[in-house]
């Protein structure tokens, strides 16, 4: 790890130590929990644990900003401010990279040529959609209407009101933007719970939003654990909507509990995404896709292509172009430049990993390396491709997490699409061919909310994303994402 650079970039972070942001003050929580870093191991930060009075003031916060000086701004207002903050995220540029790559598992030189700047355009783009908000006239179909009126319907659109909005690890900069931005843009306030493994940040987002000039209790930052913080949030009557990324398992309390107070959320969960490799497809194109797809950010990505359905014609040139792609990745921190192959968040994880490929192998899968690395400080694993995977195997169904990719042979397409449908989840899949007839029909087979055609992975604000079955519930991004932060009140006039 670069010492001096991470101490330059936590100077950023002074007076947040511990602390949570509350209607624009910073504020103690009496307990607080170490931030570790991935790459060795080592802690780095102290983070606050908000406990339920810390959540009760930042509803309090968020819903006097609705009443106040946030929910008194024009749109255009709105959007200056996000405007600002994205200005100011360019400005902190490495910074951000540093402290992104310090507490989590971004590589620095992506978080700071990827994340970051485009954390600055979400902002960008959700400013840009503030001022398009607008409601509707109807001319509703009654035949009747006193002589000398008519029947007019009138549709108003209107910011939902607080949301919290807890988010992953595995992106912690980008996701906290890409939650944040189009609720703000609605004209919601916000109340963000970072990941408890991950949160530095997230408070430096907060910071800015300060500098910027957001008004008291537009955006809040609650640091903890999901199981408390966030849970106290899901619960809070006063909080209107949830908006949570995560596990399965955890979004499936969340909705119970949600979906008994009648409160508004989206979930965006786990998936266990397929991709299916045509006989005509580019080889060398796909093997490098799917790598990317399948390792980048050591695999911790929801929508990472984890089982790979290749044609039996082209089956075994796949699967040696795969295995050198692998085989060429290099593991390393997330400041060491030559590395390709990131840390895992934690060692609770990465023992999972470990677990799930020991099963497989177990089962009678094969592998075509060892999912354990060299001692080292932090938390690390090797890249594994599995071949021969039984149904039986826990890997078949569980999403793993991790830099470990399942790879099988078909014939039939149509069996293709069956086996990759053959899941709980459907969040995404991707299909590699050139032609356009194969790829139409697996846009409309594949049970998946994404479906990517010759690339696997890719991520646009502008882009809905809607995961199926136990993938979620509710739109994230896009301006259909947008909408989902507002709500309707018609009016039906005889004028």
């Amino acid at each position: 790890m670069n010492a001096d650079k991470v101490v330059s970039a936590l100077r950023l972070l002074d007076g947040t130590a511990g602390r949570v942001l509350i209607g624009n003050e910073w504020r103690g929580t009496g307990a607080d929990l170490p931030s570790i870093s991935p790459s060795d191991g080592g802690e780095i930060a102290r983070i606050g644990l908000a406990g339920q009075g810390e959540v009760d003031a930042a509803v309090d916060a968020a819903q006097s900003a609705m009443a106040g000086a946030w929910g008194k701004l024009l749109p255009a207002a709105r959007a200056r401010l996000m405007l600002r903050l994205a200005d100011l995220i360019d400005a902190h540029v490495e910074d951000i990279a540093t402290i992104e790559a310090a507490d989590g598992v971004r590589p620095y030189v992506e978080a700071l040529y990827g994340d970051v700047p485009a954390s600055a355009n979400i902002f960008r783009h959700f400013a840009g959609v503030a001022g398009t908000i607008e409601g509707s006239i109807k001319y509703p179909s009654i035949g009747y209407a006193p002589e000398g009126m008519a029947v007019r319907c009138f549709v108003d659109r209107s910011p939902i009101g607080v949301v919290a909005s807890i988010i992953p690890w595995n992106f912690p900069f980008v996701m906290a933007c890409v939650r944040v931005a189009p609720a703000l843009a609605a004209g919601c306030s916000v109340i963000l719970k970072p990941p408890e493994d991950a949160s530095l940040s997230s408070l430096l987002l907060g910071k800015l939003a300060l500098e910027a000039g957001f008004p008291a209790g537009a955006l809040n930052i609650l640091t903890g654990r999901g199981d408390e913080t966030g849970a106290a949030l899901v619960r809070h009557d006063g909080v209107d909507k949830i908006s949570f990324t995560g596990s399965t398992r955890v979004g499936r309390d969340i909705g119970a509990v949600a979906g008994a107070a009648f409160k508004k959320h989206a979930l965006e969960l786990g998936g266990k995404c397929s991709a299916i490799v045509m006989d005509d497809a580019d080889l060398d194109w796909a093997a490098a896709g799917l790598a990317g797809s399948s390792f980048g950010n050591a695999g911790q990505v929801c929508v990472a292509s984890a089982r790979i359905l290749v044609h039996r014609s082209v089956h075994d040139a796949f699967l040696d172009k795969l295995k050198a792609q692998a085989a060429a990745k290099r593991i390393g921190s997330t400041f060491d430049a030559e590395a390709s192959l990131g840390p895992i968040i934690s060692h609770k994880q990465q023992q999972r990993i470990f677990d799930l490929v020991d099963d497989a192998k177990s089962a009678g899968a094969m592998l075509s390396n060892e999912a354990l690395t060299e001692t080292r400080n932090g938390f690390y694993a090797n890249p594994v491709i599995v071949s021969s995977l039984p149904a039986s195997a826990r890997m078949a169904q569980e999403e793993v997490f991790g830099p470990v990719v399942a790879v099988e042979s078909f014939t039939d397409l149509d069996a293709a699409i069956a086996s990759a449908n053959a899941t709980p989840y459907g969040l995404a899949g991707s299909v590699w061919t050139k032609r356009w007839r194969d790829a139409d029909h697996v846009l409309k087979t594949m049970e998946a909310g994404m479906i990517y055609v010759n690339c696997h992975a890719w991520a646009d604000p502008s882009v809905p994303m809607e995961g199926l079955k136990a993938s979620g519930i509710g739109v994230e991004g896009g301006r259909e994402g947008v909408e989902g932060y507002l709500k309707s009140k018609t009016a039906l006039a005889l004028l």
